[in-house]
């Protein structure tokens, strides 16, 4: 808002100044359309001199303006005046010819004259201004070039969403692989998983085992068959339930210890990953006309 306040400030204190360069313009050409060539080259002259306050400020007019001070300057036969002021404006504008329906032939001849004077001079500016100009083409160019990877890395930037996974340690402490899983190492975590099941299953199993061995009495015969059961054999078969029963236990808590222990190491709290993101449609802003019979409508349609 500011930015447009200050250039509405400018172009209101531009509007007078400009409105004054044209009338003054008007006023020199009017002496030179009469033939009054005295009073034009004066009041061309004070246009054209930065140190006169009458001097234009609008590079444009001042080259429409000094073609017609060069022919008031050769009409009052001041030639060297002309000359200087020609050479001047071939510097500024190379290329410039003088109308034919604007000026006679001595003001096109004395310009043709002075350009074969200082053509190299005039070929050299050319030369400057095309190194110049290709030099500006190059840099706008790089600008653009630079301006487009920049977009294409926003884009890139922006179809990518960061998601941060928040871990607890906690669950590290979780038997059954929770810990590898939740860290990302999902055959780790099958792995102690499926080991530490069979052994919770092996640790229940063989103490049932056990458990029912040392309830059952060898003196009785066996309830299922109704034939004597063998001392020695139910003593053996309770003895090696209780052997598996330690193994089990034994090997399912040292899994689970190492589990746990693998956990902690490998803990991180915080995860960053990435997943696509699409990007929102471009707004789109079209005209619209639209014909009923009372009127017609006109506006702008946002399309999303």
């Amino acid at each position: 808002m500011l930015a447009l306040l200050a250039a509405l400030a400018v172009l209101a204190l531009a509007a007078p100044t400009w409105a004054d360069d044209i009338e003054e313009y008007r006023q020199a050409k009017a002496s030179y359309d009469e033939g009054d060539y005295q009073r034009a080259a004066e009041r061309f002259g004070r246009m054209l001199d930065p140190r006169r306050p009458e001097y234009l400020k609008d590079e444009k007019l001042r080259r429409t303006a000094r073609p017609f001070h060069i022919a008031s300057l050769i009409a009052l036969e001041r030639t060297a005046e002309a000359d200087a002021a020609i050479a001047t404006h071939l510097r500024d504008d190379p290329f410039y010819a003088p109308p034919r329906e604007l000026f006679r032939d001595n003001v096109r001849a004395r310009f043709d004259a002075i350009r074969t004077d200082i053509q190299p001079e005039l070929d050299a500016i050319v030369q400057e201004r095309e190194r110049k100009e290709r030099e500006r083409a190059a840099q706008a160019q790089k600008l653009r070039e630079a301006q487009a990877r920049r977009i294409e890395q926003l884009e890139r930037l922006a179809r990518q969403e960061t998601v941060v996974e928040r871990r607890s340690r906690w669950l590290g402490l979780v038997p059954f692989g929770v810990g590898q899983f939740q860290n990302g190492n999902r055959a780790l975590g099958w792995f102690f998983a499926t080991s530490e099941a069979f052994g919770v299953a092996g640790t229940v199993a063989s103490a049932a085992v056990a458990l029912h061995r040392g309830m059952t009495d060898c003196r009785q015969p066996d309830p299922e068959t109704g034939e004597p059961i063998d001392c020695a054999e139910l003593d053996a078969g309770y003895h090696e339930a209780q052997v598996a029963n330690f193994v089990c236990f034994g090997a399912t808590a040292v899994l689970v210890a190492a589990g746990i222990i693998e956990a902690q190491v490998s803990y991180e709290p915080d995860v960053r990953t990435t997943r696509p993101r699409e990007l929102p449609t471009p707004l789109k802003v079209e005209p619209k006309i639209e014909a009923k019979p009372e009127g017609a409508l006109a506006g702008l349609v946002l399309r999303f």
